[in-house]
């Protein structure tokens, strides 16, 4: 994906929280012929927080092809208590086409101890909109960083600081040498960077220089600004001060060098010079006076005249200049992995010396083609020497995808004669084009609906081919719940009975009942017993369909007309509702001989002359209102009776029969 530019570039990040440093790496070396030109934006404070519209001022002349265009930005940690949960994207606009920048596009950690630390979360990135990319009028819309932290807490950093460069061809110009310098050291009082690796730098030309920095200041005393020194082998050369908070700390985005360099010169954009000196927002400085011809190396010194050490991301040195090195082409790759495989790194045959950096994940980082396994996305370099020492670089862009697991899986169970059994999928927050199956098709969609129950195999695949598998169950859930009461004219069950069915099954559409000698289905139902005997009724109640069924079922007792019984109540309440206001004893072919009921400390409160009485055929009603026989209404209670009877002579051989039992008083 990153093609050598042909552009000396160092991009260096710091962090005020890390506590390890490494040293700066080259990304990229080569020649052109043609040009490059390079501007953007710095930010102060929070500024970076919020929307912004960039008009970048690069110059492309006409006749000149783009060769490369790269986006540069910089992840920072914003919130410092915790590493951020979630790699989310963030979402540009440049010249009308979406740009998506998250970890897939890391060129190189930068100042981070490892990825298991806050500060290791930080990187430097980059995007290739060479496709994207015009002559000049190229335009980028960063969104409200700010608000997206409020819809996503767990978003702990933003991407400040953006910088276009552009790279182009014209075989009616002269050769300029490219180099790109990252920078993985953390931040302290006094920077030392040694650039080294250079290929001879032709010092009867210009060789410009340009810096990048955000947030510019020095905490003493308000003493904002960071200066720079050179030393070379000609000697030691102050550069000068950057500062962005002139006036009254006014936002400055004109703090990046902005520049072209084209035929050996040096050019300034925006507020920038190509003289010798940076001052204040003029961040471009013509080193040429500085270096020795021939030279392939020098050292950069970053810090502050009070030696507190100035408050600053020094995010980028530009450089550019003439060699004797013939052109070179790069070949650049981006290649997409699921973690776990390896791949083969290809860079360009017949040199006679190789290096990739980094080493990690590589069987042997000092040859062509190395085998790579990282465990996560890496922009691996091919440092390339030919026979006379001149060097270009190589890229191989290993997006490394992990297995697509979702964020969540929520389950719906099938109900029993309905399927709708559902499985909802809620991505993770890369959702690169990912795709889904249980085994009936693939589609983007994220719910399966109408699922009868079962088990299944979901399986989620990414663009890169990845996968995550997953075993679910639908379960079956019956909501039936079948149930009935019975109503009759009568308490004491004789024959001929009828019976109205009252049904309160919930849940279910269709019903079946099933008596001694017919069936029905409808809600209700009725019945006539006619002969004596105990019958079983049953209930059974679908949904929809009869495997989806639940019982009720009651058991009846019908005693023959001429057998002799008691019914005996064991609540009631005497509140005048005219509902269940006495306590009525029915017996049927038979003589009440005694009547006795008491409180609970034995007194009695009710015998038979206490009892009203009618008579109905075969059955006699007794009934008791709550009164005790002094004529005091009972309070409420439970009270305890003894009743005995005396069946008519040809039942039970006229034999008496006594019932105790206890009564509930509710008023």
């Amino acid at each position: 994906m990153y093609q050598s530019l042909n552009i000396i570039y160092k991009i260096l990040f710091f962090s005020l929280i890390t506590l390890c440093a490494k040293s700066q790496i080259i990304f990229l070396q080569s020649n052109i012929k043609g040009g490059v030109c390079g501007d953007g934006v710095s930010y102060f404070g929070k500024d970076y927080l919020n929307a912004d519209t960039i008009s970048f001022s690069n110059f492309v002349p006409a006749g000149s092809l783009i060769k490369k265009a790269y986006l540069f930005s910089h992840r920072a940690i914003y919130m410092y208590n915790e590493i951020p949960k979630k790699d989310t994207q963030l979402e540009l606009t440049y010249n009308n086409n979406k740009l998506i920048i998250d970890s897939a596009a890391i060129i190189s950690p930068m100042f981070n101890c490892d990825n298991s630390i806050v500060s290791g979360q930080s990187w430097i990135c980059g995007l290739d909109v060479t496709n994207y990319t015009i002559q000049n009028n190229n335009v980028l819309i960063v969104p409200n960083q700010s608000w997206l932290m409020v819809e996503d807490p767990s978003r702990d950093f933003v991407y400040d600081g953006f910088y276009l460069l552009i790279i182009y061809e014209n075989n009616l110009m002269q050769n300029v040498n490219v180099l790109t310098i990252l920078n993985n050291k953390t931040y302290y009082t006094n920077m030392n960077y040694a650039i080294q690796n250079l290929n001879p730098i032709d010092n009867s030309k210009d060789v410009g220089l340009s810096i990048w920095t955000n947030n510019v200041s020095n905490t003493i005393l308000g003493d904002n600004r960071c200066d720079f020194t050179l030393s070379s082998s000609s000697g030691q050369f102050y550069l000068g001060k950057l500062d962005m908070t002139i006036g009254n700390f006014t936002f400055n985005k004109s703090l990046p060098g902005s520049f072209y360099y084209e035929n050996n010169n040096l050019y300034g954009l925006v507020d920038d010079t190509p003289n010798q000196f940076i001052d204040s927002t003029d961040a471009l400085t013509n080193i040429k006076t500085f270096v020795l011809n021939n030279t392939n190396g020098f050292t950069l010194t970053s810090n502050s005249e009070t030696n507190a050490g100035c408050v600053a991301m020094i995010e980028g040195f530009f450089l550019a200049y003439s060699t004797p090195c013939p052109t070179s082409v790069s070949k650049d790759t981006s290649i997409s992995i699921c973690r776990g495989q390896s791949v083969q790194l290809n860079s360009s045959s017949g040199f006679s010396n190789y290096n990739w950096y980094p080493k990690t994940g590589l069987n042997d980082s000092t040859i062509a083609n190395p085998i790579a396994n990282p465990i996560q996305s890496t922009n691996y370099i091919a440092y390339v020497k030919d026979a006379n020492g001149c060097m270009h670089t190589e890229h191989t862009q290993l997006i490394v995808h992990g297995a697509p697991v979702p964020d969540t899986i929520a389950i719906t169970n099938a109900v029993c004669g309905v399927q709708e059994g559902a499985i909802t999928i809620t991505p993770n927050y890369h959702n690169y084009f990912y795709t889904y199956s249980i085994g009936t098709g693939i589609t983007t969609d994220t719910s399966f609906n109408n699922l009868s129950a079962g088990n299944y195999t979901l399986t989620v695949t990414d663009d890169a081919g990845c996968t995550y598998l997953t075993n679910f169950t639908i379960n079956e859930v019956n909501p039936v719940n079948a149930g009935f009461t019975i109503q009759t004219a009568t308490s004491i069950y004789t024959a001929p009975l009828y019976v109205h069915f009252n049904n309160y099954t919930s849940g279910a559409t269709n019903y079946n009942w099933y008596f001694p000698t017919a069936n029905a289905s409808t809600y209700n139902s009725d019945y006539t017993f006619t002969n004596s005997g105990t019958y079983t009724i049953m209930l059974i109640a679908y949904n929809n369909t009869p495997t989806c069924a639940d019982t009720a079922s009651l058991t009846i007792t019908v005693l023959p007309e001429d057998t002799a019984g008691i019914f005996i109540p064991n609540v009631f309440s005497p509140n005048g509702d005219g509902n269940n206001d006495v306590f009525e004893i029915k017996i049927m072919n038979a003589t009440l001989e005694l009547v006795e009921i008491y409180d609970r400390w034995g007194v009695q409160v009710c015998n038979a002359l206490d009892l009203t009485t009618t008579k109905n055929a075969n059955i006699t009603s007794y009934a008791w209102t709550g009164k005790s026989t002094s004529g005091m209404e009972c309070s409420s209670g439970t009270y305890f009776y003894c009743i005995k009877i005396k069946p008519d002579a040809k039942y039970n051989n006229g034999e008496s029969k006594t019932y105790t039992g206890f009564i509930s008083v509710i008023r």
